[in-house]
């Protein structure tokens, strides 16, 4: 794939299965006013580029493909009310790059999807998103910073697992978000973040062995409710610090030695058993 779609475009595997169709990228994608689907194909690329697909007002669907592009530092960019669907989907990255990176007001919606090998697999654009992550049936692991970096907009997520990151998932800047049925586990700092102003809700989770906490929440009077979960074998279970505050409920803690909750003089950690 080389040229700039100036039209409708359908890149479409007639055989169903991702692998039998290899579709090679050659150099950074501009789709501009217009709707893409890629379907049943095998993205692949080893060339290095800032940004392999950059999004200006258009729609893009990815359905049942597999992306390998490890030299691209973002796979997709959308800015200008872009839209991404992803269904169905495999992207492998390098450890160094972003998948989805998401500005403005432009949205994602994505389903039964599968993220390994990331820097963050979804990022959006840090004070300047306002739109839209809905989530279902996500599977990352393996990312240096984050599965999720979150910075603004509104965030839903459905039957999430993250496992083997630094963080599973980092909520920031006035971010509204809410999980429901999540795993989170084996990461080395936190299973979720919440910071500068950070409004995150929790329904039915479960976080075990993250190392420094199970929750952490900081900075600008960020609020974290969380109830109807699990926190285990971390140092501290919940960690609220500079002006944070944390709430829940109907939460189990395992080992027994683990200290439930640390915070500092200005946040609060409040817990009904």
């Amino acid at each position: 794939l080389k040229n700039i779609p100036s039209k409708n475009l359908t890149i479409r595997g007639l055989s169903g299965e991702a692998k039998d169709i290899e579709v090679e990228l050659i150099n950074e994608v501009s789709i501009i006013k217009s709707k893409t689907r890629f379907e049943n194909i095998y993205l692949l690329s080893k060339e290095s580029t800032d940004v392999a697909f950059i999004l200006d007002s258009s729609d893009i669907i990815f359905d049942n493909t597999k992306v390998k592009l490890p030299g691209a530092k973002k796979i997709l960019h959308l800015k200008n009310n872009s839209k991404l669907i992803s269904l169905n989907n495999h992207f492998i990255g390098s450890s160094k790059n972003t998948a989805i990176y998401l500005g403005d007001n432009s949205t994602l919606d994505a389903d039964n999807n599968k993220f390994i090998k990331f820097k963050n697999a979804i990022e959006t654009e840090h004070g300047k998103f306002n739109g839209v992550v809905e989530l279902k049936n996500i599977e990352a692991s393996n990312c240096t910073s984050s599965a999720f970096y979150i910075y603004g907009g509104n965030f839903r997520g459905v039957n999430l697992n993250i496992s083997k990151s630094a963080s599973g998932a980092i909520f920031l800047g006035g971010v509204n978000a809410r999980l429901e049925n999540i795993s989170i586990r084996d990461n080395k700092f936190f299973a979720i973040d919440a910071l500068d102003g950070a409004q995150v809700k929790i329904d039915l989770f479960n976080f075990h062995n993250n190392i420094k906490a199970g929750i952490h929440s900081a900075g600008n009077e960020s609020n974290l409710h969380a109830v109807n979960g699990k926190i285990s074998n971390s140092e501290t279970a919940i960690i609220a610090e500079n002006g944070a505050n944390v709430t829940g409920k109907q939460i189990k803690f395992t080992p027994a030695e683990m200290k439930p909750a640390k915070y500092s003089t200005d946040s609060l950690v409040n817990l009904i058993y």
